[in-house]
C-alpha cells in the first residue's frame, strides 16, 4: 500500500485543527511505517498503552517544573494518540470498541495526570491565574458529563454513537442546511467546522506553558472548550431532548 492510498483508507473524514494541521505531519508518516513494518492486532493497543504513557510522564515532569520536556513529552503523546487511531483502522478496518473505550480511558486518565502537574506550575510560576484555571478544569469535568448524557439519550433513542447530530436527522430546515454548507466547506480541508476541546488542550498543554503561562492562551483555551460544549454538547442534548418529547 503506497502513502496516498493508506492516507485515504485510514484519515477521519474531519478532524480537529490541531490533529490536521500539526499533528498530522508526524502522525501520519510514522503510522505509515509501523503499518507497513507490523500489522500485528495487538499493536494498536501497545501504541495506546505508549500514548498514556508518554503524556502521564509528561505530567509528572510538569510537577517537578521540567517545562520543556514535560511539553515534549505531551506533543509526543498527542502524536502517538493519532497514530493508534490510525494504525487501528489500517489493520481492522474500523476501530474496534474495546480499543476505543481503552483509548478513552486512558486518554482521561492521563490528561487528570497532566492538569495535576501544570497545576502544580500555574500555581508556582503565575498564582494569579489560579482561579481561570480551576474554571478550565471545571469546564472540562462539564464537558466530559455532558458528552456522557449525550451518549446515554443516543443510547435510549437507539441513535448510532458514531453519528453527527446532523446525520441522525433531529436538526431540519433552513438550520440544517445552513449548517450542512458550512461542514462542506470545512470537511474538504479534513477539518471539524469549529474549534474543538482536542484544540483547547492543545493550547493549555503544549502552548501555554512555553510562553511563560500567558493568560490570553489560558482565556482561548476556555473559549475554544465553551464552544466545543455549545455545539457538541448542549445543542445536540437541547434537540435530542426536543425530538424525543415531541414523538
Amino acid at each position: 500500500m503506497k502513502f496516498r492510498e493508506f492516507i485515504k483508507k485510514n484519515l477521519k473524514d474531519t478532524d480537529a485543527w490541531s490533529e490536521v494541521l500539526f499533528f498530522y505531519i508526524f502522525s501520519l508518516p510514522l503510522a505509515f511505517i509501523i503499518h507497513k513494518i507490523s500489522k500485528n492486532k495487538s499493536l494498536p493497543y501497545l501504541l495506546t498503552f505508549l500514548s498514556f504513557a508518554l503524556r502521564a510522564y509528561g505530567g509528572i515532569l510538569f510537577f517537578y517544573q521540567n517545562i520543556l520536556m514535560g511539553v515534549l513529552f505531551n506533543i509526543l503523546g498527542f502524536i502517538i494518540d493519532d497514530v493508534d487511531g490510525q494504525v487501528s483502522r489500517a489493520i481492522f478496518g474500523k476501530d474496534p470498541n474495546m480499543r476505543g473505550t481503552l483509548d478513552f480511558l486512558l486518554d482521561f486518565v492521563s490528561m487528570v495526570i497532566v492538569f495535576v502537574g501544570l497545576g502544580s506550575l500555574v500555581l508556582l510560576k503565575s498564582p494569579d491565574l489560579s482561579i481561570l484555571y480551576i474554571f478550565y478544569l471545571a469546564s472540562f469535568i462539564f464537558f466530559m458529563a455532558l458528552t456522557s448524557t449525550k451518549f446515554r439519550i443516543y443510547s435510549l433513542q437507539k441513535i448510532d454513537p458514531d453519528k453527527t447530530l446532523l446525520s441522525t436527522g433531529k436538526i431540519k430546515g433552513r438550520l440544517r442546511s445552513f449548517i450542512n454548507n458550512i461542514q462542506k466547506r470545512f470537511q474538504k480541508f479534513h477539518l471539524v467546522m469549529h474549534p474543538s476541546i482536542v484544540d483547547s488542550l492543545f493550547i493549555l498543554f503544549i502552548i501555554f506553558p512555553l510562553v511563560n503561562f500567558n493568560i490570553w492562551l489560558l482565556i482561548t483555551a476556555i473559549i475554544f472548550i465553551w464552544i466545543d460544549i455549545l455545539i457538541t454538547g448542549i445543542v445536540p442534548v437541547y434537540f435530542l431532548l426536543k425530538s424525543d418529547g415531541n414523538g
